[in-house]
């Protein structure tokens, strides 16, 4: 459990790292914020996926040991399969707020910040602690 809670922990803390960087980078002018706010098109087709995304995912994201398939991987597979399934849990919300944090600076358009924003509050939802692994391991074994 130790190993699976350094990888989980390493993943969660350098991912609030390089949005922290980006968003210091761009805050600070090191680099140009705005760049594609002239692309109004381009715009609304990325933020309405980026919202259909964003909305659809946080739920399954939050879920995610709630499935019956991920149960039995999990009973099945033990700690390397809940390790697996914890990784992309929280790697799909990290690529989310990533993404998001860089689309809200190159496009200016505040939807990107608020999902960057959702996503980073549900990020805490599933901190990756000792505990939440025991009891995730648990619930799969019921």
């Amino acid at each position: 459990m130790k190993k699976t809670n350094k990888i989980l922990q390493t993943l969660f803390y350098s991912t609030l790292a390089v949005s922290l960087i980006m968003v210091v980078l761009f805050e600070f002018d090191i680099l140009e914020s705005g760049i594609i706010a002239a692309y109004g098109e381009t715009e609304f087709a990325t933020a309405t996926t980026m919202e259909l995304i964003t909305i659809c995912s946080i739920p399954v994201v939050l879920r995610t040991f709630k499935f019956g398939f991920i149960k039995r991987s999990v009973r099945l597979g033990g700690e390397t399969a809940l390790r697996l399934w914890s990784v992309i849990r929280l790697s799909i919300l990290c690529v989310l707020m990533t993404v998001n944090t860089l689309l809200y600076y190159v496009f200016m358009n505040v939807a990107f910040g608020y999902m960057s924003i959702i996503t980073f509050l549900c990020m805490f939802l599933i901190f990756p602690s000792a505990e939440r692994l025991k009891k995730e391991m648990e619930d799969c074994k019921e």
